[in-house]
């Protein structure tokens, strides 16, 4: 919304400036002079307090509360996924010696 404002006084500014000559005539360019000028303090001012919540970085208790659960979820889901990974490394390890062991070393023997 404060983009689309802004957006919208700069045409409105662009078209004044067009149409200044007829505003002259007119001894309408003081009082326009003074609403740029009032337009400005007030981008100015909006831009300052958007500027300072965003360096604010205030967090609530119910985000800090959800900060917390997120990181228990995030840690028990590690938990999990670590205790998954030692069970098909040991089920590897089992298989692959299993393997080992059925295997005979017997030489080879050429054709007779």
């Amino acid at each position: 919304m404060f983009v689309k404002a802004q957006f919208s006084l700069i045409v409105l500014i662009v078209l004044l400036s067009v149409y200044q000559s007829e505003l002259d005539k007119l001894g309408l360019t003081p009082y326009l002079i003074l609403l740029g000028k009032l337009i400005s303090i007030v981008i100015s001012v909006v831009g300052a307090v958007v500027f300072w919540l965003l360096l604010g970085k205030y967090d609530s208790p119910e985000d800090l509360n959800n900060q917390s659960l997120a990181k228990k979820i995030i840690q028990h889901s590690n938990e999990e996924l670590d205790n998954d990974m030692m069970k098909r490394k040991l089920h590897y390890k089992m298989n692959r010696t299993n393997f080992i062991s059925q295997q005979s070393y017997r030489k080879p023997r050429g054709k007779k």
